[in-house]
């Protein structure tokens, strides 16, 4: 389940993500911007935000290291 999820999900919102910010670091500083907004709320109005979140860092994360990766191999 969680594979189709971020297949069908994850993936495309951060395609769309990065459209608008060029740079992957722009689009994780703004993802940790949000998250550390959201400490603030109480858990209730948090709801799944906080989750969501970190699940996009995860993957823009491993794209980053796939990307590096290809890079080091690539030379």
């Amino acid at each position: 389940m969680r594979q189709i999820q971020k297949r069908l999900l994850v993936v495309p919102l951060l395609i769309q993500l990065q459209s608008t910010f060029y740079e992957r670091a722009d689009l994780e500083v703004r993802l940790l911007w949000l998250l550390d907004q959201l400490r603030g709320w109480d858990q209730v109005a948090q709801g799944y935000g906080p989750a969501n979140l970190v699940t996009l860092l995860r993957v823009l994360r491993e794209w980053e290291r796939r990307s590096d990766s290809a890079r080091l191999g690539g030379q």
